[in-house]
């Protein structure tokens, strides 16, 4: 092909077409501008010709140019539907939520809602109308505060903008809510001797590691001692938690309750109650048998004073007693046996491998030994009992 070529015709048959065609399209933005106005923006829109033409007019009609002209003169655009974007919820509780979205109004006053579910694609609740943020003139933000929601609940939600010209639906987002708060049952106290107690506890997580502390006082409803880690001092489904206690008042009686916080929130159980023994009381104790051959698998014993029931059935056999001294108080055990056996007593430090003491008299007698804590804080002792000759019962008793 050759070179652009321009030449004047006389007559309108060429350009009318066109040209009308785009003055229709600047009245449809501007149908205020007057025939001036219009010939004006036409002219001044108009793209040079690119090559030299004698006589011809302003120049070629830019169609763009001349409805954006239109537009700068005092036009509106015509609207369309909106642009809908939904986004990150945000202020998350157990059973609350905010829901967000971003519009484009496009031109036109936009109202927006959201469905909501808790499965993805189905939203049992639809149309729930946005507070904040709507409706949307231009660009910006809605959003719905919304309450009464499940614990622990997955739930899908999607915004929809809607306006004159159509109605658009944004994409799905989900959430998932806190986890629920923990169920806390305060357990009836065990183990209960003359000065001491094991506090116990049933935990259900319900979604979030729960830690669970013991309160515990002689008023009811008042609790001197909180804040007291159970064993195990948190719960990830369901379980139990418990805690001994020491150095109780013997004749008393004492309050308790257990705690469970978590993400979910922090729960009180009932509060439950239990009394020492009598002062002067001795609590029996059975040997856990055959399970107590170490310092590692001694059996525990919190109670004071205490009277423990066991028997050496062999050889081998051998039995250990882990006990907590208390500050300044003096241990003292004695071991009786049959006329016919010879058992030994020795005492541990905390680690069960040193020897403190010993009581290894004859046949028949009586061991008896003692151990004074001069420290300022509790200690760990172990009490051993041993063969020398014979099998059969005995029985051990301590006090401080």
């Amino acid at each position: 092909p050759g070179n652009d070529s321009y030449a004047y015709y006389q007559g309108t048959s060429m350009a009318t077409p066109h040209v009308s065609a785009v003055v229709a399209l600047m009245l449809a933005k501007n149908p205020g501008m007057t025939p001036d106005q219009v010939k004006s923006a036409l002219m001044n829109t108009a793209r040079p010709f690119p090559a030299a033409c004698s006589q011809c007019g302003a120049g070629i009609v830019d169609a763009t140019a001349a409805v954006n002209a239109a537009l700068a003169a005092g036009g509106s655009a015509t609207p369309a539907a909106p642009s809908v974007t939904t986004t990150a919820t945000s202020r998350i509780t157990a059973s609350a939520a905010t829901l967000n979205s971003t519009i484009t109004a496009n031109g036109s006053s936009t109202a927006v809602t959201f469905d909501l579910g808790s499965a993805s694609g189905v939203y049992s609740s639809t149309g729930l109308a946005a507070t904040s943020g709507t409706p949307v003139s231009s660009f910006g933000s809605a959003s719905l505060a919304i309450s009464g929601l499940s614990c622990n609940t997955r739930y899908y939600f999607r915004a929809t903008g809607a306006n004159s010209t159509g109605t658009a639906v944004g994409n799905e987002a989900n959430f998932l809510t806190a986890a629920c708060a923990p169920t806390v049952t305060t357990g009836a106290a065990t183990s209960i001797s003359i000065a001491s107690a094991t506090l116990n506890s049933t935990i259900t997580a319900n979604g979030g590691s729960t830690t669970v502390t013991f309160e515990y006082g002689t008023v009811s409803g008042s609790y001197s001692t909180t804040g007291l880690a159970a064993t195990p001092s948190a719960v990830t489904t369901t379980g139990s938690a418990t805690r001994a206690l020491s150095g109780l008042a013997c004749s008393s009686t004492y309050y308790l309750r257990a705690k469970g916080v978590s993400s979910g929130g922090t729960v009180y159980g009932k509060e439950s109650s239990f009394s020492t023994l009598a002062c002067g009381s001795v609590t029996a104790v059975t040997e856990t048998t055959s399970s107590n051959n170490s310092a590692t698998s001694a059996q525990v014993i919190s109670a004071n004073p205490v009277s423990i029931n066991g028997s050496i059935s062999s050889s081998t056999d051998t039995d250990y007693y882990r006990l907590t001294v208390g500050a300044g108080k003096t241990l003292t055990a004695s071991l009786t046996m049959a006329s016919n056996v010879d058992f030994d007593l020795y005492l541990y430090n905390s680690t069960g491998s040193t020897q403190i003491t010993r009581s290894i008299l004859g046949t028949g007698l009586t061991d008896q030994l003692s151990y004074t804590n001069t420290g300022s804080a509790a200690v760990t002792v172990y009490l051993r009992v041993t063969r020398y000759t014979g099998t059969g019962n005995y029985t051990l008793s301590a006090s401080q």
